[in-house]
């Protein structure tokens, strides 16, 4: 049991904190500090990263769509497809990894392609129709978003 008169001693003290206990407390403080800094940085980092990424995505999906509207309304695809603004146009599946820093996406259009569609959980007979596949890089080309769609 702790003596009463030892802690009204304690409390009535004028002895003051030593240089020694400033320090340690400095210290302690200075640790809290990196640490959190640290935790803002890398939170700020993730959300500039995720933001890029809904940007990447909000492209290929409108670009996706372009392809989509061309296909169903325009009688003359190929130059339909040709004119798709800030889009690059590639010849082979390949080619869509490469960055090119000058267009918003790359897209690549095989057509005739064929696919196979489930319906009712049995596979029908081969369809044919258009494969489009849309890259858009982002992160200064250190990663990419790729949608794919059979029209």
């Amino acid at each position: 049991m702790i003596n009463n008169q030892r802690c009204k001693n304690i409390l009535d003290s004028q002895r003051g904190v030593t240089l020694m206990e400033v320090m340690v407390t400095l210290v302690i403080l200075c640790l809290f500090t990196v640490v959190f800094t640290q935790m803002i940085g890398i939170s700020f980092k993730d959300i500039f990263f995720r933001g890029s990424k809904m940007d990447a995505t909000a492209v290929a999906q409108d670009v996706m769509e372009r392809i989509k509207a061309a296909a169903y309304n325009d009688p003359n695809f190929d130059d339909a497809i040709q004119n798709l603004d800030g889009c690059l146009i590639v010849d082979s599946e390949e080619d869509l990894l490469v960055y090119n820093k000058d267009y918003d996406a790359q897209v690549y259009i095989e057509k005739p392609a064929s696919e196979d569609i489930t319906v009712g959980g049995t596979p029908s007979t081969p369809v044919l129709g258009i494969l489009a596949h849309v890259v858009v890089f982002y992160n200064n080309g250190g990663s990419y978003y790729y949608i794919r769609d059979f029209i």
